[in-house]
Parts: structure tokens; sequence; C-alpha cells
């Protein structure tokens, strides 16, 4: 299931993808903000940074559940700083985007 939301309470109105897996998954995020919601601990996952960023561009994700093994990639020609190999149940991971190094540098 994929929903992409504007939060009502949220002032800058930041869009976010909303993602239910139900097994190992791959994801191609297009938002802001990835919240994954599955029923239980994944032990694999995939999500590919969307393409062609903008200078500054953030990205985040968080799960409702720990994923014990996930890639996150960057897109094409992109590079990513400081990736995780598995996410805690409801902790998030930011990255920011730095055009002239073509790089998602981890934030948070």
């Amino acid at each position: 299931m994929t929903q992409v939301t504007y939060g009502a309470q949220d002032p800058i109105s930041c869009p976010f993808q909303y993602e239910v897996p139900l097994t190992g998954f791959a994801i191609a995020a297009y938002a802001s903000f990835l919240h994954l919601n599955p029923a239980g601990t994944l032990a694999t996952g995939a999500v590919t940074l969307s393409l062609n960023p903008a200078d500054g561009q953030c990205f985040g994700i968080i799960s409702t559940q720990t994923q014990t093994a996930i890639t996150i990639t960057a897109n094409t020609g992109d590079t990513i700083a400081n990736t995780v190999t598995a996410l805690v149940a409801l902790t998030p991971v930011w990255w920011r985007y730095h055009l002239a190094t073509r790089t998602w540098r981890r934030t948070g």
C-alpha cells in the first residue's frame, strides 16, 4: 500500500510517503519523508532515494517496527554517506543532499 499525505497540522505541509510492506521490500522514495508501517519485524528491505534531488533537499525515514537489514541507496550518479544497515523502531534517520558533491549526508 502506498499513500502520499500532506500533514494537516504541519505548518510547512511536508509531503510524506506511507508504505505498509508485508515481506522483504524494494521501495523507490519520492517524498521528503518515508514512513514504514509493517505488520512486524522484517528481515530485509531496500529503499532507493529520489532521482535529481535539489541542493539542500532532506530525506528522512522511520519504521514502526525494527528492520534488521535494510539497504538505502542513492540514485544514479549520487552517493550516500553514513548509510544505515538496520532501522530501530520509531527512530528516524535523516540525510541532506549536497549538490556540489552529489552526496546525501547523514544529519540525524
